[in-house]
């Protein structure tokens, strides 16, 4: 049993380069398929609720449009080569979304399409202002989101475990979407709190 979907978010940065590869190989472990989403901006969020273009000529306004566009496809293909860059060196074959990351709501609607999301602690549109947590993603997803720290970690992660257990409908429901992971772990410790009298 194993994720069959993986999705990843993917910027042009270099934390972005350790979890693509965390992302291929997983997939490569799992046998699913990856796909890498990229959350671009659009140019009206560069400038809160555009008023301050009403001021400026309408060929600058045009320039900047043309710059932002640019800027931000230019980001997309660098993302995309770094996921492509782990998923050759992993062997598997990936897909590339891009999404609006300025649309609230948008990341935690395309994740509720795959078995797994991974994801920085904080999501950032290419070039934009809005940030989404990964937490708020992991909420409203229902499913899995592994959230990576962008100071890194320990690449071969996941061979010692250890579970929180309360019995809720929370700790089950989370540990039912962590069996593919708990699947290839080495050893498992599960940590339980009896409540004091």
């Amino acid at each position: 049993m194993g994720y069959r979907d993986i999705l990843v978010e993917i910027s042009n940065t270099r934390p972005a380069k350790l979890r693509a590869a965390t992302a291929a190989l997983l997939a490569s472990r799992m046998q699913a398929r990856l796909t890498g989403v990229f959350l671009k901006s659009n140019f009206i969020s560069r400038f809160g609720d555009g008023g301050a273009l009403g001021f400026m000529p309408p060929g600058v306004v045009e320039t900047l449009m043309e710059d932002h566009a640019k800027s931000v496809a230019e980001a997309s293909g660098a993302a995309q080569k770094i996921l492509a860059q782990a998923a050759e060196d992993a062997g598997v074959a990936f897909e590339w979304l891009e999404i609006d990351g300025d649309r609230p709501g948008a990341l935690t609607a395309c994740a509720r399409c795959f078995d797994l999301t991974i994801l920085p602690t904080v999501v950032v549109a290419s070039h934009g202002q809005t940030v989404t947590p990964a937490a708020e993603v992991a909420m409203g997803s229902g499913g899995p989101v592994l959230i990576l720290p962008d100071a890194g970690f320990e690449p071969n992660f996941g061979k010692r475990v250890t579970i929180a257990w309360k019995s809720s409908r929370e700790s089950a429901r989370a540990l039912r979407d962590a069996l593919p992971m708990l699947d290839s772990a080495d050893e498992i410790f599960v940590v339980t709190v009896a409540d004091a009298w």
